[in-house]
């Protein structure tokens, strides 16, 4: 089962498009045509929309303004990590499905490109759109270096308070910098803001740090005037099946999180036949592009079939499957996988 297992599939040319930006950027004279088609509606339902409440009639009326600085600065207001969400957020059924240009043209609003636009236009300059007050005499520890413990850090940081963030890994970043898609986010766009971030002042990090080992909740409640947990959830589900440990078998948060480490790609060893079994929300999805992005043997079935033993459908079937559900049998604790046909690209 193990023994097509091996290292550059792809010439480096087929790695660097296949990797390549899956929204290319919008040029200045492209985010002026797109943000003039914007009504700038006065109960805008996309802002209702924005799980961050960002005021999106207002940045985009900014942009067409030509003060894409002073666009960024509104939504960096709502959210210091724009940037990112403007590149992962999925707008497409959140603000732009809520756009009112879907009523006459289908056609929404391009808000995510547009938020990106502003945001990349401000972290490409040298100007800090904020300022920390005088240090208030207070610290506070942030556990998890991820978009909580970010957003959270700047903004105690904006009221003078001085923080300290601890980490288990050895970056910063958290999701953003393990757990999003390679074509989603390039040129190490999540490091350059998280040090964005940093750039106000007043907040120190400790990485390789782990809370229940290297020091207790109780040090951090006696040492600092308060505490923010924000671990995030990075673990997996298990299927509780026969075989999901075997050697072959990764699971979801690790695999993407080695393909965004990799300084080559092309030295990730990788499968040519290659069963995916995935949730039913997007990192499925992910999983499967970024499979066919790896030159893998893609074939999808044409009919149901149930297995409950992973690494025995790896060496049956040998292909790469979606699954329609997950449901627990009445007989017995393990589970039944549903192989349902889905087409991707």
């Amino acid at each position: 089962m193990l023994n097509d297992i091996k290292k550059q599939r792809l010439s480096k040319k087929d790695y660097d498009e296949n990797f390549d930006e899956i929204h290319p950027p919008l040029s200045e004279h492209e985010a002026y045509v797109e943000g003039d088609r914007c009504y700038y509606c006065y109960d805008a339902p996309c802002i209702e929309a924005c799980p961050t409440g960002i005021n999106i009639p207002l940045f985009i009326r900014q942009i067409t303004s030509k003060n894409p600085e002073g666009a960024a600065k509104t939504i960096f207001d709502e959210n210091i990590l724009g940037g990112m969400s403007a590149r992962v957020c999925p707008t497409e059924t959140l603000c732009e499905e809520a756009c009112v240009r879907n009523t006459g043209e289908d056609r929404p609003v391009k808000i995510g490109l547009l938020q990106r636009y502003a945001t990349d236009s401000l972290m490409n300059s040298s100007n800090h759109p904020y300022k920390r007050s005088e240090d208030n005499g207070k610290k506070v520890a942030i556990v998890g270096g991820g978009p909580a413990g970010l957003s959270c850090a700047h903004r105690l940081s904006m009221r003078g308070y001085s923080v300290t963030i601890f980490d288990s890994k050895s970056k910063l970043g958290g999701l953003n910098e393990y757990g999003i898609a390679a074509y989603k986010s390039l040129d190490n766009f999540a490091e350059r803001e998280t040090k964005f971030v940093l750039s106000l002042g007043g907040i120190d990090y400790k990485l390789n740090t782990t809370i229940g080992k290297d020091l207790t909740l109780d040090q951090l409640k006696k040492d600092f005037d308060a505490v923010f947990l924000g671990m995030g959830l990075t673990g997996v589900n298990s299927l509780l099946v026969d075989g999901e440990d075997n050697n072959g078998i990764d699971d979801a948060v690790r695999y993407i999180e080695d393909i965004r480490q990799a300084k080559d790609l092309g030295e990730l060893p990788v499968g040519r036949k290659v069963i995916v079994v995935p949730d039913r929300d997007a990192p499925g999805e992910k999983l499967i592009n970024q499979a066919i992005e790896f030159g893998w043997n893609v074939a999808f079935p044409e009919w149901n079939d149930s297995i409950t033993d992973v690494a025995d459908a790896v060496s049956k079937y040998g292909r790469l499957f979606t699954i329609q559900s997950i449901l627990k049998t009445t007989e017995s604790s393990r589970f039944k996988i549903d192989l349902k046909r889905k087409m991707y690209g």
